[in-house]
């Protein structure tokens, strides 16, 4: 039979392994013949107080053979625990996984070493009948609603993924931070001063971040770092602020286009590639084929967009790094509107996507939960309506 989360394949066999245990204790006290005591009683004090004696004797005597044929059936059939499941005898299958089920104890789930069969009192609890074909029916059309979901790539996923990425390396950072001062704003500087055209072809977005491919292609070429960057080699050609005869420094000042692409580097890492790597490899990954696939950008395109996504969210870490989408919007206005405004939008998302992550990864557990707690108290529910048949179909239905 199939379920609907790891958690319920246990808290099921918890649930059924109850309803055995709370069933005997009915049964075993004697108060399991007291809905049937109450049959008896009722049937015969009913037509007694509203009929003749001779008429009130065979009007009893119909209805007590009808509600006992009835609560017999229900007893037999959805009361009393007949079928065994076995500790393997539930499955989950996860959706968009190639139908592979899991059981009990094959989870890969912590679920595995708390739930063992020992733990679940080392017995496989029973079920009565109806219960086990309403769990089977359901659990059937179940699997087969998950397995019909058309699979695709969790981009929201690997969204977060992407977006919990952090800068660790605060030698990194400070690269970061030099790069922007010495390279970007001095970059975009000499565009709006000299109101350079902006090619056609190119985004509109493109001169947003650090990695312009306007910039790149040209005005990075003859931008060069304020100070030596680790790693580059010095070039006499280049770095005409040292005079050889005199010092030669043990790295040199590359350009802006050779600090970004890594051009020059012992290990031919740039500033690129270095934040491109505090990115978790396999959530990049799986990122740059989702992107690729459903964008048809290209996978280099695909790691821009991380890559700006782990500089946007680390602005604060770059001590002093600006939102460069505001560039050239530096009125004081706009800035104190904008500043109220990401305020807002920050203690907003602050409440609401916590809250809502937290319902999303709590529904599982709470379905489960309660599943459990109907499935043992069920032979009090039964004992309380003496085994009507319309409270089974009641139950079945919330099932």
């Amino acid at each position: 039979m199939a379920v609907s989360s790891y958690l319920e394949i246990f808290l099921t066999l918890f649930g059924w392994l109850m309803y055995d245990r709370f069933w005997d204790i009915i049964m075993t006290t004697g108060l399991g013949y007291l809905p049937f005591i109450a049959v008896f009683l009722k049937n015969i004090a009913g037509p007694v107080k509203s009929q003749e004696a001779k008429d009130a004797s065979s009007t009893s005597l119909r209805r007590i053979e009808i509600d006992l044929l009835a609560m017999f059936t229900v007893v037999v059939l959805a009361v009393q625990p007949l079928l065994t499941i076995k500790y393997t005898g539930l499955s989950y299958t996860k959706a968009c996984s190639a139908g592979k089920a899991v059981v009990a104890g094959k989870t890969g789930t912590t679920y595995d070493t708390s739930f063992t069969k020992a733990n679940l009192g080392g017995a496989d609890p029973k079920i009565p009948v109806w219960w086990y074909a309403v769990l089977a029916v359901s659990g059937g059309l179940n699997d087969a609603a998950v397995l019909a979901i058309p699979c695709s790539t969790d981009i929201r996923t690997l969204k977060v993924s992407i977006e919990n990425s952090r800068v660790k390396d605060p030698h990194l950072r400070r690269q970061v931070q030099m790069f922007f001062n010495d390279c970007y704003r001095e970059a975009m500087t000499t565009f709006l001063d000299k109101n350079l055209a902006y090619p056609k072809g190119l985004p509109k977005d493109d001169l947003n971040w650090l990695g312009s491919q306007y910039f790149l292609s040209g005005l990075y070429k003859n931008k060069q770092a304020s100070t030596e960057i680790p790693g580059f080699k010095y070039d006499k050609n280049r770095d005409l602020r040292y005079d050889p005869r005199v010092y030669i420094p043990k790295y040199g000042r590359p350009t802006c286009e050779q600090w970004w692409t890594g051009k020059g580097h012992e290990k031919g890492i740039g500033l690129r590639d270095a934040l491109k790597d505090q990115i978790d490899s396999g959530a990049l990954g799986k990122f740059k084929t989702a992107v690729a696939s459903m964008t048809g950008k290209s996978k280099k395109e695909a790691e821009n967009i991380a890559i700006r996504t782990l500089i946007k969210r680390e602005e604060t870490a770059f001590n002093g790094l600006k939102d460069m989408n505001m560039y050239n919007d530096v009125s004081l206005g706009n800035i104190a509107n904008s500043a109220a405004a990401t305020a807002g939008a920050v203690l907003e998302s602050a409440s609401f996507y916590p809250a809502m992550y937290m319902m999303k990864m709590a529904a599982p557990i709470i379905q489960a939960v309660v599943l459990m707690l109907i499935y043992m108290l069920m032979p009090f529910y039964f004992w309380f309506s003496s085994h009507d048949v319309s409270k089974v179909i009641f139950a079945s239905i919330i099932r």
